[in-house]
């Protein structure tokens, strides 16, 4: 038992002493030779709101010498997670508040990955950017090194209106009586309106 404690001490230790942090980066070249980044690109915000709905941002980092086809996959996958999660979570919030009034335990989750499947399944990428990147790190002894690394930006853009649609088609499919359908497609679209 102890050995194995130790075994995984050192491990710990050793994982500690090789991690890095990235010092400085230098972008090498652009998507079509631009000289900046679109002004929609993103590193930290994956879901933003504009004045006609929302954008949702997919990022992929991989390896420099990886071709920027495979690195879009990725990042327009992460888009589309974007955007289910978004959705997912405010639909919810929304119906449980309405929940015990409604006795929809069953239908809720139908609900939540209707609209995320019907909507994501006819999204389009309304924009990609890609970059290659020389990032500077330093270890915990002070040590230089660097990595070169190919990040890929898919956007996504889906009008309120869209949104509202989905919401409305998936309420309709369920299995629910006509007269919750009804009071919940009022109760939902009204809610997603006001807090949109």
């Amino acid at each position: 038992m102890r050995k194995n404690i130790s075994s995984v001490l050192l491990l710990l230790l050793m994982v500690f002493n090789a991690q890095s942090y990235v010092v400085s980066e230098e972008v090498i070249n652009r998507s079509d030779g631009m000289a900046e980044r679109p002004d929609w690109v993103s590193d930290t915000e994956t879901t933003i709101v504009t004045e006609k709905g929302l954008r949702f941002i997919g990022l992929a980092e991989l390896d420099i010498e990886s071709r920027p086809r495979r690195a879009q996959k990725v990042a327009d996958a992460n888009a589309k997670a974007a955007y289910t999660h978004y959705v997912s979570t405010k639909l919810t919030s929304i119906i449980s508040v309405a929940q015990s009034g409604f006795g929809l335990d069953a239908d809720l989750n139908t609900i939540v990955q209707q609209v995320s499947r019907v909507s994501v399944n006819k999204m389009v990428i309304k924009g990609r950017y890609w970059e290659r990147v020389i990032e500077k790190h330093k270890d915990q002894n002070n040590e230089e090194s660097q990595k070169g690394i190919i990040r890929l930006f898919s956007m996504i853009e889906i009008s309120s209106d869209d949104i509202k649609k989905a919401l409305r088609k998936a309420i309709e499919e369920s299995e629910m009586p006509s007269k919750l359908k009804t009071d919940l497609e009022v109760l939902v679209v009204q809610e997603w309106s006001s807090n949109f």
